[in-house]
């Protein structure tokens, strides 16, 4: 419902292709630092105002500075932390209506993609701050968005309801008239509903199929494509630090030497996903698949983990003094691929 200033070009596999959204084109300076954005002239609000640069200085501040805007103050942000690492508030500016100059902290080719990513969609100015609603998921009815889709209705815990905006601003977009999401959390529902076409299109992770169950259906069903992408997000091992023993740094470090990844990620994805940090590699702001092989916690000697990692993780725990009779609980979830 919303656009961004750039975005990811979905027809690539390229995780680093970015193409304008709002944007009709932007160029650098020879400083690496100066960011100049022209916007189209042809984005409109659904209320029919248009998109201008002042919308675009409002998603930069609203991100890194919300408390200067008193309606924002106290309110969760977009969490787009990557902006923030490139961007200092005051240092974007409207040089008219339809152009924006950036000025990042420091030379880095980051910046760019960190606007592509959800948290940096752009926002009606003027229905934030002038009329005083806020835009948010938990108020839908009240939105002011310049995507292709509008909001049509919401049935708590059943569906949510989108259909075509007929003023978007990209020529011959959307394709469909309206989208319909329904909410099911149960795998076998979901599979039901694929097999006598009342669902067209999902994602394992919202709808709780493994990847085995996603497999076995796309064998099932002959006019079905199941797309594997590429690693996207990352799955946790969470610890409470308020209680021990995880309140003790050393505790929380044997756990990342001794835990041996390759094995759940063969559980979880059948082997399609691959050892990272919290940042999956491929990424403009990860290491390569290279340089995590070879880190202290993440590397293998053999397909088993790697000796120094476990005598360093035993050592950790003996100086803790949890050797030989650690024993904690370990809950998960049951959805999202979790096994």
């Amino acid at each position: 419902m919303f656009n961004k200033l750039v975005e990811f070009n979905p027809e690539t596999a390229d995780v680093g292709d970015v193409r304008c959204d709002l944007c009709a084109s932007w160029e650098l300076a020879n400083d690496g630092m100066t960011y100049t954005f022209h916007l189209g002239h042809n984005a409109e609000w659904w209320d029919g105002e248009p998109v201008t640069a002042d919308d675009v200085v409002f998603m930069f501040e609203s991100i890194v500075a919300p408390d200067q805007f008193e309606i924002l103050k106290d309110r969760p942000t977009s969490g787009n932390i990557q902006v923030g690492l490139y961007y200092e508030s005051g240092n974007a500016r409207a040089v008219d209506d339809y152009t924006v100059e950036v000025a990042t902290k420091f030379p880095t080719g980051s910046f760019i993609p960190s606007l592509a990513v959800d948290g940096a969609m752009v926002q009606a100015k003027h229905t934030v701050i002038d009329q005083g609603i806020v835009q948010t998921a938990s108020d839908m009815e009240t939105l002011n968005g310049s995507g292709p889709f509008k909001f049509v209705k919401h049935i708590k815990d059943v569906s949510i309801e989108y259909v075509k905006n007929p003023g978007y601003f990209k020529e011959g977009r959307p394709y469909i008239n309206g989208m319909k999401h329904f909410v099911i959390i149960d795998a076998g529902r979901t599979i039901a509903a694929f097999k006598t076409g009342q669902v067209l299109t999902s994602n394992t992770g919202i709808t709780n199929m493994s990847t085995r169950e996603a497999e076995r259906l796309d064998q099932d069903m002959d006019d079905l494509t199941v797309f594997w992408g590429g690693p996207t997000g990352a799955r946790h091992v969470y610890m409470n630090t308020t209680k021990a023993p995880f309140d003790n740094a050393d505790v929380r470090k044997a756990v990342h030497f001794a835990l041996h990844r390759q094995p759940i990620i063969e559980t979880m994805s059948g082997g399609r996903d691959s050892i990272g940090y919290l940042n999956p590699p491929g990424f403009w702001y990860s290491r390569t698949q290279e340089e995590y092989d070879q880190l202290p916690g993440y590397r293998e000697l053999n397909g088993e983990k790697h000796p120094d990692d476990v005598a360093e993780a035993r050592r950790l725990l003996q100086q803790a003094g949890l050797i030989p009779n650690l024993k904690v609980p370990l809950s998960t979830r049951n959805c999202c691929g979790y096994p």
